[in-house]
């Protein structure tokens, strides 16, 4: 005996479940970008702190140099009776405490590259070129408006959201359409040998009778729906809040990083060619050039930081957009 059965879904029904299907699928694609888009931020991420790192040391080093050479300085006025002992001692405090940020940098340095390791999958004491320089930012950043606009057609997690409230609302249409029977049409044919002995033809109806269960799959699918929209409110407002406050920080680094480069930075190396020249003609102490020193040495810094904190926002910026800028 051959039997062959197919089931007739009334109402659209299969249509509906294909497109259920389809919305499932979609979440998985924007859940796997979702993930592509975290990974790629953790690396830039971890990458910019480690090049802050290696920066930082630089800096650090030159201005212990130029300490050394305020010791040789310090010595020699000393040495013919024109500069306390004092001096020479502030001198080499200075140094020391210089050494001691160098250690604690190179801390940081080999704690990043162990952490850029582990993102890349690789042994956490793997060796890293030293880097080249910081990475590019782009020529030009968009208006605050375009960025929570490019938040809707491109974040992932909203497009994961917009497909389970397709998804969900599909499954509430098709929770209305169940109270509609579905047809079951089947034929078969009973064999002898080689010859068709009879023919069979069958046609049976699934009545949805239990209207308890039907009526609370349509509440669960109406409360399904309506807490995936609201989850997307929800996000969407986080996503808005979290790109304005990511811009307006961007903003502020860069306007911080002017200031320091252009004004206060040259304002403090003139400060310290003064305090210089006034020291080697007795005129000021050598606390006040050691301030001098220390002020170029902590806005040097902070350029740095203004580097690192204008790449961590445009970071934060695609990650919230789902794409480059």
């Amino acid at each position: 005996r051959y039997a062959f059965r197919q089931t007739f879904p009334l109402g659209g029904k299969r249509g509906l479940a294909r497109e259920i299907a389809e919305a499932g699928a979609e979440q998985a694609v924007a859940r796997e970008r979702l993930s592509r888009v975290e990974l790629r931020s953790l690396v830039k991420l971890a990458f910019n702190e480690y090049q802050y790192a290696h920066a930082a040391t630089q800096v650090t080093e030159e201005l212990r140099s130029l300490v050394d050479e305020l010791e040789s300085i310090a010595e020699a006025r000393y040495r013919v009776g024109l500069a306390p002992q004092q001096d020479v001692i502030k001198a080499q405090t200075e140094h020391s405490s210089l050494q001691s940020e160098l250690l604690t940098l190179e801390r940081d340095r080999r704690g990043t590259a162990a952490r850029l390791n582990g993102i890349l999958a690789r042994p956490a004491n793997a060796p890293l070129a030293t880097p080249a320089g910081w990475s590019a930012l782009p020529a030009a950043v968009p208006t605050l408006a375009e960025l929570q606009a490019r938040i809707l057609g491109g974040n992932p997690q909203v497009a994961e959201l917009n497909a389970r409230i397709q998804e969900a609302r599909r499954a509430e249409e098709l929770a209305n359409r169940n109270w509609i029977p579905d047809i079951t049409v089947g034929t078969a044919v009973v064999q002898m040998g080689n010859r068709a002995e009879e023919f069979e033809l069958m046609l049976e109806m699934n009545v949805p009778l239990w209207g308890r269960r039907r009526s609370a799959e349509q509440r669960e699918a109406v409360s399904m729906r309506y807490a995936a929209e609201a989850r997307r409110e929800a996000v969407n407002s986080r996503l808005a809040g979290s790109v304005g406050e990511a811009w307006s920080a961007l903003e502020t680094a860069f306007r911080q990083h002017a200031l320091t480069e252009r004004t206060l930075l040259p304002q403090a190396e003139l400060t310290y060619q003064s305090a210089l020249a006034s020291y080697q003609t007795g005129n000021v102490d050598f606390a006040t050039l050691l301030d001098a020193q220390r002020q170029i040495r902590q806005l040097r810094l902070s350029l740095l930081s203004y580097e690192l904190e204008q790449r961590v926002r445009v970071v934060e910026l695609e990650r919230l957009i789902g794409a480059e800028l």
